[in-house]
């Protein structure tokens, strides 16, 4: 009797282990089951031969312990590199919004003593003045917009939208989305190419109204060579500028704006003339006629 009993038992205890471990086996395949489908989708979705996807599926399914702290490793790798790009481009655009904030600063303070010491005569340059800083802001936005734009490699959720609704699915929806990018991007390209063009004439305009049209009179022979340092401090801003979106050519156009204005001033003696408030007017220094203007590094400001 008392073997019987204990055979039942040990019976009793091997059922209960049987249907804990059943338990287990239901509840391991029920969580394998979506990892396993989820794979087959995006195989499905990348046009895999169907054979392969079932048995990776199963695979992937049978071991999702280990697939799923792959995939969690996968995404906090992603996760740490997005966070590094992202710093890394908001560190560029403050450097950027900082040399553009600049540049407008200058440009306002021009145009401020182009209305104090000229009034009417001084309307042409105030104009000119206005134009240039809507061209700077203008210009800027643009170009970071390319920069971004050239990150983004396939179609946004934005583009595919409206082609969505119209029914279209798959390869068809996607190469939709493909063509709306492209024509985007040529779009933007194009208006940012046309800013660059606008930004230049502005600044070349400035430069000559004020040449021109404001000719340093022996009275306001000091009002002139403010305006006239504040008009160089323009250019020196606006080449470093450019400098940081890596636009040599506009970089290399605005810099030869840079040196004529050194010219015309040594020409006509303006860098000699009186310099009251020159800190505070920041006028740039113009460098010696037989050094090249150096477009990669902030032009030195005066001291005095």
């Amino acid at each position: 009797m008392r073997d019987q009993a204990h055979a039942a038992g040990m019976t009793v205890a091997l059922v209960h282990v049987t249907m804990r471990l059943s338990e287990f086996i239901t509840v391991y395949l029920a969580a394998a089951a979506p990892v396993g489908v989820a794979y087959f989708m995006r195989q499905h979705m990348a046009h895999t031969h169907h054979a392969t996807q079932l048995l990776r599926a199963a695979a992937v399914a049978l071991l999702w312990p280990l697939t799923l702290s792959a995939h969690l490793l996968k995404q906090k790798r992603s996760a740490r590199r997005e966070r590094s790009a992202d710093n890394a481009r908001h560190t560029y655009e403050t450097r950027i919004t900082k040399a553009e904030r600049a540049l407008v600063n200058t440009l306002h303070q021009t145009d401020d003593l182009l209305h104090d010491a000229y009034s009417l005569r001084g309307a042409r340059a105030r104009q000119a003045a206005t134009d240039a800083r809507a061209s700077v802001e203008r210009f800027v936005g643009l170009a970071l917009a390319v920069a971004t734009e050239r990150s983004v490699a396939e179609p946004t959720e934005r583009e595919l939208e409206l082609y969505r609704v119209a029914g279209r699915k798959g390869d068809d929806l996607l190469v939709a989305g493909r063509c709306v990018r492209r024509r985007n991007r040529a779009r933007l390209h194009a208006h940012h190419e046309q800013a660059r063009t606008d930004l230049i004439h502005a600044l070349a305009e400035l430069l000559e109204t004020v040449e021109h049209n404001l000719p340093a009179r022996a009275a306001g022979a000091e009002t002139f060579a403010q305006l006239y340092w504040l008009v160089i401090r323009v250019f020196a801003q606006a080449t470093d500028l450019l400098s940081l979106l890596d636009d040599r050519a506009a970089a290399t156009s605005v810099a030869r704006l840079l040196d004529a204005a050194c010219a015309w001033a040594r020409r006509h003696e303006v860098l000699a003339l009186p310099r009251t408030n020159a800190a505070q007017i920041g006028g740039a220094l113009c460098q010696p006629s037989t050094q090249p203007t150096n477009l990669t590094h902030p032009t030195p400001q005066p001291t005095a």
